[in-house]
Protein backbone atom coordinates (compact mmCIF):
# COMPACT_ATOMS: atom_id res chain seq x y z
CA UNK A 1 0.00 0.00 0.00
CA UNK A 2 3.22 2.40 0.61
CA UNK A 3 3.64 4.43 -2.01
CA UNK A 4 0.36 3.78 -4.35
CA UNK A 5 -2.18 6.60 -5.03
CA UNK A 6 -5.89 6.84 -5.01
CA UNK A 7 -6.34 7.67 -8.68
CA UNK A 8 -8.70 6.90 -11.18
CA UNK A 9 -6.28 7.29 -14.02
CA UNK A 10 -5.04 3.63 -13.61
CA UNK A 11 -8.56 2.53 -14.16
CA UNK A 12 -9.88 4.85 -16.83
CA UNK A 13 -6.76 6.00 -18.80
CA UNK A 14 -5.23 9.66 -18.40
CA UNK A 15 -7.52 12.11 -17.75
CA UNK A 16 -8.32 14.80 -20.38
CA UNK A 17 -9.10 18.39 -19.85
CA UNK A 18 -10.50 18.94 -23.21
CA UNK A 19 -14.42 19.74 -23.86
CA UNK A 20 -14.89 17.12 -26.45
CA UNK A 21 -13.32 14.75 -23.78
CA UNK A 22 -15.45 15.77 -21.05
CA UNK A 23 -18.35 15.72 -23.53
CA UNK A 24 -17.65 12.53 -24.70
CA UNK A 25 -17.37 10.47 -21.04
CA UNK A 26 -20.37 12.49 -19.89
CA UNK A 27 -22.58 11.12 -23.04
CA UNK A 28 -21.59 7.51 -22.52
CA UNK A 29 -22.53 7.59 -18.82
CA UNK A 30 -25.70 9.19 -19.13
CA UNK A 31 -26.24 6.46 -22.07
CA UNK A 32 -26.11 3.61 -19.50
CA UNK A 33 -28.87 4.77 -17.91
CA UNK A 34 -32.12 2.15 -18.49
CA UNK A 35 -34.49 3.57 -21.47
CA UNK A 36 -33.76 7.05 -20.80
CA UNK A 37 -30.37 6.17 -22.26
CA UNK A 38 -31.18 6.15 -25.73
CA UNK A 39 -31.61 9.55 -25.95
CA UNK A 40 -27.42 10.04 -25.01
CA UNK A 41 -26.23 7.20 -27.06
CA UNK A 42 -26.49 8.81 -31.00
CA UNK A 43 -24.71 11.96 -28.94
CA UNK A 44 -21.95 9.74 -27.52
CA UNK A 45 -21.70 8.21 -30.79
CA UNK A 46 -21.07 11.08 -32.58
CA UNK A 47 -18.82 13.05 -30.45
CA UNK A 48 -16.40 9.49 -30.02
CA UNK A 49 -16.99 9.42 -33.84
CA UNK A 50 -15.49 13.20 -34.65
CA UNK A 51 -12.60 12.22 -32.05
CA UNK A 52 -11.56 9.21 -34.10
CA UNK A 53 -11.21 10.87 -36.65
CA UNK A 54 -9.51 14.26 -35.97
CA UNK A 55 -7.96 12.78 -33.60
CA UNK A 56 -4.08 13.74 -33.46
CA UNK A 57 -2.24 11.64 -30.77
CA UNK A 58 -2.67 7.83 -31.33
CA UNK A 59 -3.07 7.04 -27.65
CA UNK A 60 -6.51 9.99 -27.95
CA UNK A 61 -7.55 8.32 -31.09
CA UNK A 62 -7.50 4.49 -29.18
CA UNK A 63 -9.54 5.99 -26.19
CA UNK A 64 -11.70 7.42 -28.17
CA UNK A 65 -12.15 3.92 -30.38
CA UNK A 66 -12.80 2.42 -27.25
CA UNK A 67 -15.59 4.57 -26.44
CA UNK A 68 -17.57 4.33 -29.51
CA UNK A 69 -17.62 0.64 -29.42
CA UNK A 70 -18.89 1.20 -26.23
CA UNK A 71 -21.76 3.48 -27.20
CA UNK A 72 -22.37 0.83 -30.46
CA UNK A 73 -22.74 -1.63 -27.18
CA UNK A 74 -24.97 0.53 -25.39
CA UNK A 75 -26.82 1.43 -27.90
CA UNK A 76 -27.51 -3.06 -27.98
CA UNK A 77 -28.29 -3.01 -24.47
CA UNK A 78 -30.74 0.25 -24.63
CA UNK A 79 -32.41 -1.96 -27.93
CA UNK A 80 -32.61 -4.83 -25.55
CA UNK A 81 -34.66 -3.00 -22.74
CA UNK A 82 -36.87 -1.42 -25.41
CA UNK A 83 -37.63 -5.27 -27.09
CA UNK A 84 -38.07 -6.44 -23.57
CA UNK A 85 -40.87 -3.77 -22.95
CA UNK A 86 -42.84 -4.36 -26.37
CA UNK A 87 -42.67 -8.34 -25.54
CA UNK A 88 -43.41 -8.77 -21.77
CA UNK A 89 -47.16 -7.45 -22.20
CA UNK A 90 -47.20 -9.37 -25.30
CA UNK A 91 -46.16 -12.83 -24.07
CA UNK A 92 -48.68 -11.83 -21.29
CA UNK A 93 -51.32 -11.96 -23.98
CA UNK A 94 -50.23 -15.21 -25.00
CA UNK A 95 -50.54 -17.11 -21.73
Amino acid sequence: MRGETNSSAGVFGETTDDLASQSEWAAFVYSLVPFLGVLFVPVAFVISLVKVLTATHPRGRQRSLYFLLAAAASFGMQFLLWWLLYVVPELQRGI
